[in-house]
């Protein structure tokens, strides 16, 4: 696994932990926490990428 990886893992168990402890949030929002997660991973590994590229 390289490092960007573990990052990415890291930041993505994060998430889900901080957003689950939210017993408060209504159903409806509860829904999307998912896909804001994958938005969130996404992004993030887009950003890595182009880090990466301009490290070369």
């Amino acid at each position: 696994m390289t490092d960007y990886a573990i990052l990415i893992e890291l930041i993505n168990e994060g998430l889900k932990t901080r957003l689950s402890r939210y017993e408060v949030v209504s159903f409806r929002l509860k829904a999307y926490i998912p896909l804001f997660i994958k938005v969130c991973k996404d992004a993030l590994k887009i950003a890595l990428m182009a880090v990466s590229l301009l490290e070369q």
